[in-house]
C-alpha cells in the first residue's frame, strides 16, 4: 500500500506522521505546553526507535479535564482513562464510558514521492478545547478530517525552523523549539508566580516565573528556564540522576553538605 499526502513538511528519514493530510517529521496543535487548553504534538522519535512520541493535553465535549499525555504515558488522569495497546506500534486511550479518545497507529509503509519505505504514524480521535468546542477530528488521513482554521499549528521541524507555521507569536514559537528538540521530554509551560506548591520540575518549561516557598523535585534534570526565573525560599529535592550530580558538584567542591 501507497500513502499518498497533500503536503509535505519537512519530512523524516525513517519516521513521520500524516495529520490532516499533511506529512510531517513532528507537529503541535493547540496551545504548546499548556495544563488548562487542549495541544497535541508528536515528534520524532530518538535513536533507532519506531516508536512516535505524543505528549498532550485532553478535553472532553463539555471541556471537562479527560488527562494528560506525556511520552505516551498518563501523567495526569482525572478522567479515569485507559490506554489500551491493540499492537507493538498501536494503542488507544479511552474514556471511563470505553469511548476512544486518541488512537495512535504506526505501520510501515510506501509514502508517495518518497524513494525508501518508512514507518508512519496516524493519529486519530475528535479533541476539544477547555470550552468544549470541536478544535481537531483526526482520521488517520480520511476523507472526514479537519483543524479548525484559527487552531495554533505547527508542521515539520529542522532545527530552529518549521515547515508551516500558523497563530503562533514569536516567542511562542521562539520556545517551541526547544519542545520540538527536546523529543517529548518537556511537555509542560509553567509561568506568572507559583506559591506553596510542590513541583516537579522535571518535563517543565520554566517560562519568566517566580516559585515561591515551593519544594522542588528534581530528577532527571530534564527542564528549561526560559526569560527571567527566580526561586525564592524554595526547598530543592534530588533524587536519582539529579542526585548523583548534586553529590558529584559537592565532592568537587570540597564542601560539606547538609
Amino acid at each position: 500500500m501507497t500513502i499518498s499526502a497533500q503536503k509535505q513538511y519537512m519530512p523524516g528519514f525513517d519516521n513521520n506522521y500524516l495529520v490532516a493530510g499533511n506529512l510531517c517529521n513532528a507537529f503541535v496543535l493547540g496551545e504548546l505546553g499548556s495544563r488548562e487548553d487542549f495541544y497535541l504534538m508528536g515528534t520524532e522519535p530518538e535513536d533507532q526507535s519506531n516508536y512516535p512520541i505524543l505528549n498532550g493535553t485532553f478535553f472532553d465535549s463539555r471541556g471537562n479535564l479527560l488527562f494528560r499525555l506525556a511520552q505516551n504515558i498518563l501523567v495526569e488522569n482525572p478522567g479515569n482513562c485507559e490506554r489500551i495497546f491493540t499492537d507493538r506500534l498501536e494503542y488507544e486511550i479511552r474514556d471511563a464510558q470505553g469511548n476512544t479518545v486518541l488512537h495512535v497507529k504506526t505501520v510501515s509503509t510506501q509514502v508517495e514521492g518518497v524513494e525508501e519505505a518508512q514507518f508512519l504514524t496516524f493519529v486519530s480521535g475528535t479533541f476539544y478545547n477547555k470550552h468544549g468546542k470541536e478544535v481537531a477530528r483526526l482520521d488517520a488521513g480520511g476523507s472526514e478530517e479537519k483543524v479548525r482554521e484559527d487552531i495554533k499549528q505547527i508542521l515539520g521541524f529542522s532545527s530552529e525552523e518549521f515547515g508551516f507555521v500558523q497563530g503562533m507569536e514569536e516567542e511562542e514559537q521562539n520556545y517551541a523549539t526547544y519542545f520540538l528538540a527536546a523529543r517529548g521530554l518537556i511537555y509542560e509551560v509553567l509561568s506568572g508566580e507559583i506559591r506553596n506548591q510542590d513541583v516537579e520540575l522535571d518535563g517543565k518549561f520554566i517560562l519568566d516565573s517566580t516559585l515561591k516557598d515551593c519544594k522542588l523535585h528534581v530528577n532527571t534534570g530534564k527542564f528549561i528556564l526560559f526569560g527571567q526565573c527566580d526561586f525564592e525560599n524554595c526547598e530543592f529535592n534530588f533524587a536519582g540522576a539529579a542526585e548523583n550530580v548534586r553529590q558529584l558538584v559537592y565532592a568537587l567542591s570540597g564542601e560539606n553538605q547538609d
